[in-house]
């Protein structure tokens, strides 16, 4: 192709097909053949123009990379197309405005890029149309016609309608594509399919480079509750001129213009997301936590808050040395486990703080009647009860952290009792993984604590400590291998004495099998293990945990017996004896457990749903032949266990407890036995 001939392709590279037939004329064509000033002239955009021939060629060289790449092989390469776009270029030899003026050319190739991936996934969900039992997206139509309803105005525009849903086939196949969360993948198909169909003017922006992926993502999240011709009217409005706005900008105006189009809608679409409010907890990358409520009431979130800040400022006035921030999350936490010290008053210049709680004229410790101190009047001889600071005036301390509560209905002194429909009947909902040596203090080995994830061995202790004091708490054992793989797992009977609604609900400790031999291996050994024993038994509260760290020994030895015998009848077998295979379509508890342990979540690739929470399914079909066995059964969730039986998927498992899956579109995907920290 000679340079005539490239000129006459700029008209034409907007068509995909045109596009696709002059690759097919003339597959060894590349951009590098063409002057920069030529490249130049091809270039309509104002800002590449305006830029000059080197950015409009690194822009152009770009772009038609990623799309020669996807003609050849059906996807781009960012990265090396962002590489292409400045190869050759000396970065130190620019000035100033060369650098910067490259660096908005790579944003807008990424704004495109983006743009391009929406209406890849677009065509994704043609191809992959809903099932019948997932059409969310038809039920969100639905409810926005219903609750927002629709104004009529005259020259309205209505955006297109476009046959396109989000399904959760093609959310399920773009998670493992992406390797991302299913609800990552969900977000992204959704919104490919309300942009094409909803805001097709914010999408043909970003394909061309006048706006970003942030911009759009506002419009899109602002406008989700609304009808599609009033989500149109947003994108009519705004979305021509959101890259000339900062974020902050554009939210205020997509605020507004959502009020302005259906003042009523603001309203019912708070009560709806009111309906929607939750607690949730997830980690900090420095070890913390954070605990929020969302979607809650504003007035009683506000009202809330100013309690807090009421709270914390009469602590600060009793003689706490913190911040006020930080004295509101000691507080905020205290008032829900029910462990908030207690608060001492503000003292009077005098010094007197009215009679002891328990002498006349008190009306109880703690109740703040009439007579008495209230929560932090003075004890006999003259202490204040949870004394943690010094008066007004002098230096203070800090105030502690609120204590683990023993049981999950316990308050403590002077908080208002539960009423008896909210007190706990059962235990809680937070479970434990740590290892044995860890819960030994001999390894710095993290535990992992549910809702939570990782949290430190300091941390891990502390809550198997408390969870050895409460007799109700269910240990199991895990016994691995050195690579961290279960062999085995048992649990633990529980201690006898009375039984109440704890926090911890189960603890499970994982030893390895050479560890759980080697502690009884001689008399030095065993020797050595009783002084570790002794000195966990020798700290405040240790004496449980030592007992359960004993326990968990023995019953580590017993599991790793039974897991030789199988692991020698399997080699005997020449594959899996079906030493644990059930007769029956059901599975039992003890084939149950043992499939917990060995996978510990859905066998999804990119599914974190805990085992004890999925459907234990058989991978061959029962009444095709496949056993009730180990080496036919895995945990799915609900969601995935569809998945499966849905035309074009196919999964399959090996003896080790290797799952593969089959997408649609023939690719491969493997998820292995879940491997535990040793």
């Amino acid at each position: 192709m000679d340079a005539e001939d490239a000129r006459a392709w700029p008209g034409e590279l907007d068509e995909p097909e045109a596009w696709a037939r002059a690759l097919e004329e003339d597959g060894d064509w590349v951009p590098e053949r063409l002057s920069p000033g030529e490249l130049a002239a091809w270039d309509d955009d104002a800002d590449a123009e305006a830029a000059g021939p080197e950015a409009a060629e690194t822009a152009w060289r770009a772009l038609r990379l990623m799309e020669t790449e996807e003609a050849g092989r059906g996807g781009w390469d960012l990265a090396e197309a962002a590489q292409q776009a400045g190869a050759g270029d000396d970065l130190a030899c620019l000035s100033d405005a060369e650098v910067i003026g490259r660096a908005v050319k790579c944003r807008e190739v990424i704004a495109r890029a983006q743009g391009r991936m929406y209406r890849t996934l677009e065509e994704l969900l043609r191809r992959r149309p809903p099932a019948k039992r997932y059409r969310r997206g038809e039920r969100v139509a639905e409810r926005r016609d219903d609750h927002d309803g629709i104004t009529e105005e005259d020259g309205a525009p209505r955006p297109p309608r476009v046959p396109v849903t989000a399904s959760r086939e093609a959310a399920s196949e773009v998670a493992m594509a992406f390797t991302s969360t299913e609800y990552a993948a969900g977000r992204l198909v959704e919104q490919a399919a309300d942009l094409s169909r909803r805001l097709p003017a914010a999408l043909e922006a970003l394909e061309a480079g006048r706006t970003y992926p942030d911009r759009v993502l506002i419009l899109w999240e602002a406008t989700a509750d609304l009808s599609d011709e009033d989500a149109g009217k947003v994108d009519t409005m705004l979305s021509g001129r959101s890259g000339q706005l900062t974020t902050g900008e554009l939210r205020d105006e997509v605020r507004r213009a959502v009020i302005r189009i259906d003042p009523g809608a603001a309203d019912r679409r708070r009560k709806r997301n009111e309906k929607k409010s939750r607690v949730r907890l997830y980690p900090n990358p420095d070890h913390t936590a954070t605990l929020a409520i969302e979607q809650a009431p504003a007035v009683l979130a506000a009202a809330a808050m100013a309690r807090i800040s009421a709270l914390s400022r009469a602590a600060r006035s009793a003689g706490a040395d913190e911040p006020l921030t930080l004295l509101g999350s000691k507080i905020a936490l205290g008032l829900l486990l029910g462990t908030l010290p207690l608060i001492p008053p503000h003292l009077p210049p005098d010094g007197a703080a009215g009679p002891p709680d328990d002498e006349p004229g008190s009306d109880g410790p703690g109740d703040g009647g009439p007579g008495g101190n209230g929560p932090g009047g003075r004890a006999p001889g003259g202490q204040r009860p949870g004394d943690w600071g010094d008066p007004p005036g002098e230096p203070g301390e800090s105030m502690p952290w609120p204590a683990i509560p023993a049981t999950a209905g316990a308050t403590a002194p002077g908080c208002a009792p539960l009423p008896a429909w909210a007190r706990a009947a059962g235990q809680g909902h937070a479970r434990l993984l740590l290892p044995w040596r860890t819960m030994a203090g001999m390894a710095s080995q993290p535990g992992e604590l549910s809702w939570f994830g990782p949290i430190t061995p300091g941390q891990a202790r502390d809550l198997a400590q408390a969870a050895a004091a409460d007799p109700a708490v269910r240990w199991t054992v895990i016994v691995t291998d050195d690579n961290g793989r279960a062999t085995a797992v048992t649990a633990l009977r529980s201690h006898r004495g009375e039984k109440t609604a704890g926090l911890i609900d189960e603890v499970t400790v994982t030893i390895t099998a050479a560890l759980a031999d080697g502690l009884a291996s001689d008399d030095a050994t065993r020797h050595w293990t009783g002084r570790l024993l002794a000195s966990v038994r020798a700290t405040t509260g240790g004496a449980m945990l030592a007992g359960v760290l004993e326990k968990t020994l023995d019953a580590a030895r017993d599991a790793v017996a039974a897991a030789d015998i199988r692991a020698a009848a399997d080699q005997n077998a020449g594959g899996c004896a079906h030493t644990l295979a059930a007769a029956a379509y059901r599975v039992p508890a003890t084939l149950r457990r043992w499939l917990n342990a060995r996978d510990r979540t859905c066998r999804n690739p990119v599914c974190r749903r805990r085992a004890t929470q999925c459907d234990q399914d058989h991978t061959r079909a029962h009444d095709k032949g496949g056993p009730t066995c180990t080496c036919n059964l895995g945990p799915l969730c609900r969601r995935h266990h569809q998945l499966k039986q849905l035309r074009g998927w196919h999964l399959t498992q090996d003896t080790n407890g290797t799952f593969t899956w089959t997408t649609p579109a023939g690719l491969t995907y493997r998820k292995e036995p879940h491997t535990y920290l040793v």
